[in-house]
């Protein structure tokens, strides 16, 4: 079962979804669940480029230090 909770609305929002859920045929809470499942996706999905943007930057940064060590080796084996 679902936990009912109780919040408080500027009342232009609370009328705006009142008719569209009239509109739908559906629950007030159902469009505000809705709401926040969108609202949650969008974080999540932000949290997502900002954890590959990061990843991506350490990737860069561990390729450029390793280069010139790989470099070096690749001249000692191809040398020797």
């Amino acid at each position: 079962m679902k936990p009912k909770i109780s919040i408080t609305l500027d009342p232009e929002i609370y009328n705006d979804i009142r008719r569209q859920a009239n509109k739908q045929g559906v629950p007030v809470s159902h469009l505000i669940e809705e709401a926040i499942k969108v609202w949650r996706r969008k974080k999540l999905g932000e949290g997502l480029r900002e954890y590959y943007k990061e990843t991506s930057s350490i990737h860069d940064r561990i390729v450029r230090e390793a280069e010139p060590m790989i470099e070096e080796v690749w001249k000692e084996e191809n040398e020797g």
